[in-house]
């Protein structure tokens, strides 16, 4: 038994509204991502970590300046050396968020990821409108011509 699939596209106005919200959640990483680079270049603090986990993200663990052990992931990046469960790494942190991100001294100024986000939500912003719009005339079109 096969499944049913729908040949009718939704309506423009659907494709526009779920546009709409991806591109809020990938301006909102894009500026998640800035502001804590951002704050890591005003006011990081260095300091020595141990690495914890090298899943997905690399997880590390250090205290800061006032002695509070934290346990934070190095930020999104495309360079830098591989890490080892164990390893001593120089990380920049903020104090006035060390659970935030940290940054790998190693590799402080790659900013790739953050760019490549921008350029995702620059994208989407510039064409799911188009697209929204165009549905919409073609939707419009076949209702004329059908009537």
């Amino acid at each position: 038994m096969g499944i049913l699939v729908s040949k009718k596209r939704p309506p423009a106005w659907l494709f526009g509204l779920v546009g709409a919200v991806v591109i809020a959640g990938f301006a909102y990483a894009t500026f998640t991502m800035w502001r804590n680079d951002v704050a890591l270049s005003e006011r990081g603090q260095q300091t020595s970590a141990r690495v914890v986990d090298t899943g997905k993200r690399d997880e590390v663990e250090f205290r800061t300046a006032d002695g509070e052990q934290v346990h934070a992931l190095i930020g999104q990046r495309l360079s830098g050396p591989q890490l080892a469960v164990g390893e001593q790494v120089e990380i920049v942190y903020d104090p006035a968020d060390p659970t935030s991100d940290v940054d790998d001294v190693r590799a402080r100024d790659d900013h790739s990821v953050t760019f490549l986000m921008f350029g995702v939500t620059l994208a989407a912003a510039l064409s799911i409108p188009v697209v929204t719009w165009r549905l919409a005339r073609s939707s419009s079109r076949r209702r004329s011509t059908s009537a």
